[in-house]
């Protein structure tokens, strides 16, 4: 998506720039016949000229300030999947961390969620999936395998179809306190 949007307005910006320094051709061709013999319409001429360069030089100012903000929207939205994505790694890992206590898991989920909190979307954009989760199990004091977590695959987009296994999970305020249940005895 974001090459095909770059690609149609690359294209659209060279044609506009073609079409700029034609009018400047006019204007200078225009400005060279005055000097040889002086025109009635000169100045008529040359202003409609100028307003045409004017107008095509902010047409191609606009154009290339929305296709910069239409790819800072793909880079956020991407990066807001990679995050998501992320919570959810962790989030398992660390619920499925047999070792921890429930405080401690608790602990431990809240940080996670206070430190995806204070990270901007962008600050994904970089980075892979795996190199994040590292990053943030090595920050968070988490043991981490990646043999046993697989993470690999490809990248969510802002296309993506979303699963509600997806979706990040609840902050730590609405989750229950008890995350892992006692197994019941069996008889």
């Amino acid at each position: 998506m974001i090459d095909s949007v770059s690609t149609s307005a690359q294209t659209r910006l060279a044609l506009l720039q073609e079409l700029a320094e034609i009018g400047m051709e006019l204007a200078r061709d225009l400005r060279d016949q005055v000097k040889i013999e002086p025109r009635p319409d000169a100045g008529l001429v040359y202003a409609r000229i100028a307003r045409a360069v004017r107008q095509t030089l902010a047409l191609q100012a606009r154009l290339e300030a929305e296709a910069k903000a239409e790819t800072v929207r793909a880079v956020r939205a991407q990066a807001a999947g990679k995050k998501a994505q992320v919570s959810h790694i962790l989030t398992n890992l660390i619920e499925d961390d047999d070792e921890d206590s429930d405080a401690e898991t608790v602990a431990r989920l809240t940080s996670l969620y206070e430190h995806l909190a204070d990270k901007d979307d962008c600050d994904f954009a970089d980075l892979t999936v795996p190199e994040i989760v590292a990053q943030i199990c090595q920050t968070l004091g988490v043991p981490f395998d990646p043999d046993r977590w697989p993470i690999d695959g490809p990248e969510p987009g802002p296309e993506a179809p979303r699963t509600a296994r997806d979706h990040p999970p609840a902050p730590p305020g609405d989750r229950p306190a008890t995350l892992h249940a006692p197994a019941a005895a069996s008889p």
